[in-house]
């Protein structure tokens, strides 16, 4: 255990993070007590306290700035009842993965005055009846409960619930069944409560199976099915015990009980030593690289001929089965089947077409004498968002793959069940060209395995925030591996006054909406010349209020859903005008469909608002008059540009993606994405050998002549010098030099 002392308070790392709050990291200190933090001041809005060993959440000082604290992955077990006193202005807490457990420990929170944002995923309070209902009768002002916004509907039914001080008491009261050794059960009140008839909740055990069958299922009705199942918890027939074995499980376990004489303690520590040896996920993740490390010797050795073989196999697949990898990605992710086809289907396809048709790897000879060579790197990690479930996972795969690499890449927790339907088709397509086992590997999991992920592998490649981005990058630091980043965009679509109104408004609405607006590379800013302002936002007003938002698998939506949970996170595509520069909605990442549009006069002014972003993706400029329309898109700073087009560039897998500023640095996709995932070794060999040799001049070998740097010199000017003459009389002297070495033994020089 170690205590957090003053010290260490100020010797942690403390930044300016994502949405430029001042954020004080503690993270993974194994501290037990929270304790001197009046050491902070009062300067930070966040504190990360996760990854410690917290039991209660207490001692803090007056703390009047701080708004944010997270301690994921802790002991909590209490939390002090006045805790509101010491924090007036908190309003988010995450105690995701702690160890509450009955309703009335969240209490204290009530004392909290502004908390809006809550979250106690991975508690075992969550399992209690009425939890989520409980915690917004009890929490007025909460907005967001683990991550799911608040509806009214769910304040209603919560105060009706717990509208009596009884009924609240009695929620409090639901979890606290006890028995005493030796006290005497009421029979009867037992066989009154044995005829009240009850619906049986699914045991942990046929949790478990539900959910491996759902993995393995290959088809959707199947996966729908079992879904069902388990939010009904109504059990398929398949997964019930029945009466005889449930019995047979009874006596065994009575047995068990009589042989141990009420004693528990041998199968207390049989568990404990169990859970003791259970690997953790630091070491799961070292394992699955590992594997792919010693996988990836045996494929560093194939040809191109079988990485082209492999690639032909995962394109015939992927273009007889879209439909079946849309709807997978669809139920995942909440997207409509065409924003699906279009950014999952075909950039996937795209890419491997352009994989199969360049020769881009192998020795790149300059001349006889020298060449560049690229190697395998090793093993490359991945850590990819949710917004693309195929696609994201597909791109890392395809490159680091064709170049002789093994992969492991960690899918977001938001899509593990699609991502891990889509490593199936990885693997069946690697054994058809008979690659090594464990090539490719799929993880799932939180912070704490991307953070052995990148400790474990040769390069990291990330998609996500630029907040998780700097993590990593320090991650990266401790073992010096290289990173590629790519955190998102705040692209700029300029529209001049000479374009075809029309045609570029069904162009904005696509930028703006694909894939309901959780698209890196959409467009978020827009900026339109004042003469045909008000004729755009009109045409553009018209043309999203016919866009119906919904779900998309039912037929009843063409834009589908908004958030991660892929279940009810509907948000209407919004276009909003008086915009300006001074409003987060201009300066964030919003990954939404909103459409703000500000008004531009010249050229310039639409070049110095398009650049005024930490963010520097991409952009978009439309314009009647092309050689205008470049010219604009050669001053904006940024990673790709589309001239009276969009997207194009990414569809493009010849091209280079990626970003500069906050939206991240390197490449994947094109020549410079591939060559990264290898290692570039220079090579230099004697055009003639063995037959002339390199030899250095005498009067530079050891011992150094007298006139070594006369020498030096005059072959410098020879060689680089601007006027012929002067090279000519510089070789002349080069040559007497060496003819006169050459006269001398080697007793006669004398070293300067």
């Amino acid at each position: 255990m170690v205590r957090l002392t003053a010290d260490l308070i100020w010797k942690s790392p403390h930044f300016f993070n994502a949405i430029k709050e001042r954020e004080l990291d503690l993270r993974g200190n194994k501290i037990a007590v929270i304790e001197n933090l009046g050491a902070t001041e009062d300067q930070f809005d966040t504190i990360d306290l996760s990854d410690n060993e917290i039991v209660k959440l207490e001692n803090f000082p007056y703390l009047n700035r701080l708004g944010t604290l997270l301690i994921n992955n802790n002991r909590i077990t209490r939390i002090n009842p006045e805790i509101g006193e010491f924090l007036p202005k908190l309003h988010t807490l995450i105690l995701t993965n702690n160890r509450l457990v009955n309703l009335v420990e969240i209490d204290p929170l009530a004392s909290i005055p502004k908390l809006q944002t809550l979250s106690l995923l991975d508690n075992n309070i969550t399992k209690k009846p009425n939890y989520r209902l409980y915690v917004i009768f009890r929490l007025k002002k909460l907005r967001l409960l683990d991550f799911r916004k608040i509806k009214q509907k769910e304040r209603i039914e919560a105060e009706s619930l717990f509208a009596s001080k009884e009924a609240e008491e009695e929620a409090k009261m639901i979890p606290a069944k006890t028995f005493t050794p030796g006290e005497v059960v009421d029979v009867s009140d037992a066989s009154k409560e044995v005829q009240i008839p009850k619906v049986v909740a699914p045991t942990p055990e046929q949790i478990i199976a539900i959910k491996a069958a759902i993995v393995n299922s290959q088809t959707l009705e199947e996966v729908a099915r079992l879904e069902q199942a388990l939010r009904s918890g109504q059990i398929p027939l398949e997964f019930q015990i029945s009466n005889n074995d449930k019995e047979l499980a009874a006596n065994s376990n009575k047995e068990d009980n009589m042989e141990t004489d009420g004693d528990n303690e041998s199968s207390d520590d049989a568990a404990k030593q169990e859970e003791h040896e259970k690997p953790t996920p630091i070491e799961q993740v070292k394992e699955h690289v590992a594997q792919a490390r010693k996988a990836q010797k045996v494929w560093a050795s194939s040809s191109f001929r079988q990485r082209r073989q492999f690639l032909r196999i995962l394109l015939k697949y992927i273009v007889e089965h879209q439909e079946l990898i849309c709807e997978v990605s669809s139920r995942d992710t909440g997207k409509t089947m065409v924003d699906a086809s279009l950014g999952e289907i075909m950039t996937t396809c795209e890419k491997i077409t352009w994989l199969l048709s360049e020769d881009l790897l192998g020795d790149q000879c300059c001349t006889s004498e020298q060449k560049v060579e690229f190697h395998p790197l090793g093993v490359i990690g991945a850590i990819v968002s949710w917004n693309y479930p195929f696609h994201n996972i597909f791109n890392l795969m395809l490159a680091a793959v064709f170049s002789g690499n093994a992969v492991v890449i960690k899918v977001s927790e938001h899509a593990s069940w699609s991502g891990f339907f889509y490593f199936r088709i990885i693997q069946a397509a690697l054994a058809a060209v008979g690659a090594p086992d464990n090539l490719v590997h799929v993880i799932t999991g939180f912070g704490e395995t991307g953070r052995a992920l990148v400790s474990s592998v040769d390069k990291i490649i990330f998609v996500g925030s630029p907040g998780v981005g700097r993590m990593i990058m320090q991650k990266a630091a401790e073992t010096l591996i290289p990173v590629t980043l790519e955190l998102g965009g705040k692209d700029a679509f300029i529209v001049c006054e000479d374009v075809d109104v029309s045609h570029v408004v069904q162009i904005a609405v696509r930028a703006a909406l694909q894939s309901s607006g959780q698209n890196c590379a959409g467009a978020e800013r827009f900026y339109v010349h004042r003469d045909i302002y008000p004729t755009f936002v009109a045409e553009i007003v018209n043309l999203v209020k016919s866009v119906i938002a919904g779900p998309p698998l039912t037929g009843r939506g063409s834009f589908g859903n908004l958030g991660e949970d892929a279940v009810d996170q509907f948000f209407p595509p919004t276009v909003i005008v008086n915009v300006n520069h001074s409003m987060k909605l201009m300066q964030e990442e919003v990954f939404g469909p909103i459409i703000p549009i500000m008004k531009f006069d010249t050229d310039e002014e639409a070049i110095n608002l398009a650049n005024d972003s930490n963010y520097g993706l991409g952009c978009a400029v439309f314009s009647g008059n092309q050689k205008r329309a470049i010219e604009i898109a050669s001053q904006i700073r940024c990673g790709f540009a589309a001239v009276n087009d969009f997207a194009s560039t990414y569809m493009c897998q010849s091209l280079p993606f990626g970003g500069v500023k906050h939206s991240g640095f390197g490449r994947f996709a094109g020549i410079e994405g591939l060559r990264a995932c290898c290692l570039v070794k220079s090579v230099v060999e004697d055009r003639w050998w063995p037959y002339i040799k390199t030899k250095i001049p005498k009067p530079i070998q050891y011992p150094i002549s007298e006139n070594a740097f006369e020498f030096q010199e005059s072959l410098i000017e020879a060689l680089y010098g601007l006027n012929v003459w002067d090279r000519l009389r510089a070789l002349v002297n080069v040559l007497k030099i060496i003819s006169e070495q050459n006269t001398y033994s080697p007793t006669d020089k004398k070293r300067q």
